[in-house]
């Protein structure tokens, strides 16, 4: 009888060492399993962010054009007006210069 006990408590040890050997297995793999998946989160995360900037940039160079085109159709508008103020000063001068010569 008493080596029955002995003879169930060591089946009962082997079991539990296989059980517990089953689940280190299994955790490893769980671990194995989590850390892939994660790394491939990762890459997607970065994926997505490249195309997220590239839109962006996109975007941003789309505005900055456009406000780069306001800005020079204003300075040449702005120009035409100086260069227009300036030739009628131009011809003004003529004809004062050209009083003092004749006039003396």
């Amino acid at each position: 009888m008493a080596q029955d006990a002995v003879k169930k408590v060591m089946e009962a040890e082997a079991s539990a060492a296989a059980l517990i050997e089953e689940a280190r297995e299994r955790a490893k793999q769980i671990i194995s399993d989590a850390e892939k998946e994660g790394r491939e989160m990762l890459i997607n995360a970065e994926i997505e962010a490249e195309k997220e900037v590239k839109a962006l940039l996109a975007e941003a160079e789309k505005s900055a054009e456009a406000a780069s085109r306001k800005i020079l159709a204003g300075v040449e508008s702005e120009g035409a007006k100086l260069e227009a103020l300036a030739q009628g000063r131009m011809d003004k001068a003529a004809t004062v210069i050209a009083e003092r010569v004749v006039n003396g």
